[in-house]
C-alpha cells in the first residue's frame, strides 16, 4: 500500500488540479445554466423584437406606397377637375364677359367688377351684374352659367318688380381664374 500512496505524493498538486477541475467543470455547468437559460431567452426575446421591427417597417413601406398613391389620385382628380371646369382667364377678362352675356332673352343693365383677390396663383374675382327679364329668363340663365366651362358661385340674387313683363334682378356672382 506504500506503493500505492507514493506516486500520490509525488504528484499531489496534479491530483488536487484534477480535483478542482472536475469541481469546476461539473460545478460550472450548473452555475452556468441560468445564465445560459437568460442568454437563450434573451436571444428569443432579441429574435421577436428583429422581426417586429421588420413587419413595423413592412408597415411603414407599405403606408408610404399608399400615401403616394392617393397622392397620385388626388391629381388625377385635379387634373379632371380642370379638365372638366375651365378657369377664367381673368388677365383679360372680355372674352369671360362675352360668355356671360351672350344671352340672348335678358338685357344687361349693367357689369362692374366689385373685388379681384389673389389666392396663391389664381385670381377670384367678384361681378355685379343688373339684369333685366322674366322669372323664367332669369331661370334659363341660371342654368346657362351651371353649363358654362367656368367656376361660377352665385353669391348674391336680388328681384325687384319692372315693368309688366321684365323684373329688375341684381345678382353678384364669384368665379376663379388665372
Amino acid at each position: 500500500m506504500k506503493n500505492f500512496y507514493l506516486p500520490l505524493k509525488e504528484h499531489k498538486i496534479l491530483l488536487v488540479g484534477l480535483f478542482l477541475g472536475l469541481i469546476l467543470f461539473f460545478g460550472g455547468k450548473a452555475f452556468m445554466k441560468p445564465i445560459t437559460t437568460k442568454i437563450d431567452s434573451s436571444k428569443a426575446e432579441l429574435d421577436k423584437l428583429t422581426t417586429e421591427k421588420n413587419n413595423l417597417f413592412k408597415e411603414v413601406d407599405l403606408l408610404k406606397s399608399k400615401e403616394e398613391e392617393a397622392r397620385q389620385k388626388e391629381q388625377r382628380l385635379i387634373d379632371y377637375f380642370m379638365l372638366k371646369s375651365k378657369l377664367a382667364n381673368l388677365t383679360n377678362p372680355s372674352k369671360f364677359f362675352k360668355d356671360i352675356t351672350d344671352f340672348k332673352k335678358i338685357r344687361f343693365n349693367n357689369i362692374r367688377p366689385i373685388k379681384k383677390e389673389k389666392i396663391s396663383h389664381y385670381i377670384k374675382m367678384e361681378l355685379n351684374l343688373n339684369i333685366s327679364g322674366s322669372y323664367e329668363d332669369v331661370y334659363d340663365y341660371l342654368k346657362y352659367l351651371d353649363n358654362l366651362p367656368y367656376i361660377i358661385s352665385i353669391k348674391k340674387l336680388d328681384f325687384s318688380k319692372g315693368d309688366s313683363k321684365n323684373n329688375n334682378i341684381n345678382m353678384v356672382i364669384e368665379t376663379v381664374g388665372r
